[in-house]
């Protein structure tokens, strides 16, 4: 595929509320390009659900290779792009609530951890936002090396709510792992 076109499909597929929700891109060795994010009604639909499912499409986001994640509380869309960009979307309507950049590429899925939207860059940083219709930033967390996944839930552990674990002694080799019982609270 050519590298100017939102040409592949990177990210995981999201079904919500019988909708299919699907971020494009390429592979992020192209960098930064166009990027689209469509929203399909498969029901009843036959052929190229491209043409005829189709029920929203936004061009606002960059190359993404993030899978949005959806707040069933409020219906609205999350996704980060290539660019530094989080994109908050009605999951409906697909009409744009708000657009910020928050830092630099973020490959890694958006995650839902305690009522907070943690994003994750290439270069570390976690951005921890208020989930709504406003664009608010509640924290923000730098480790050391790149975040190329999303963060992992656990219960109870002994480590501090934002510790990398290094996986099975190998240098370079980081999770970021998330006590959800021992997050500070944020008002």
């Amino acid at each position: 595929p050519a590298a100017e076109g939102p040409s592949e499909i990177n990210a995981t597929p999201v079904f919500y509320n019988n909708r299919v929700y699907i971020a494009t891109g390429q592979d992020p060795e192209h960098g930064e390009g166009v990027g689209n994010l469509v929203c399909i009604d498969p029901a009843g639909k036959k052929g190229d659900l491209t043409q005829s499912g189709v029920v929203w499409s936004y061009k606002g986001a960059k190359r993404s290779i993030s899978t949005v994640s959806i707040d069933p509380a409020n219906g609205l869309l999350f996704l980060g792009d290539f660019s530094g960009f989080v994109h908050c979307l009605d999951a409906k309507t697909g009409r744009e609530q708000w657009r910020e950049r928050i830092g630099s590429n973020h490959g890694a899925s958006p995650t839902f951890v305690g009522g907070r939207l943690l994003f994750h860059s290439k270069e570390g940083e976690t951005t921890v936002l208020k989930p709504g219709r406003k664009f608010k930033i509640l924290a923000r967390n730098k480790l050391d090396g790149a975040h190329h996944a999303s963060a992992a839930r656990r219960r109870a552990s002994r480590a501090a709510p934002t510790a990398p674990l290094n996986a099975a002694g190998e240098p370079g080799v980081w999770f970021l792992s998330l006590d959800c019982d021992r997050w500070p609270a944020v008002r």
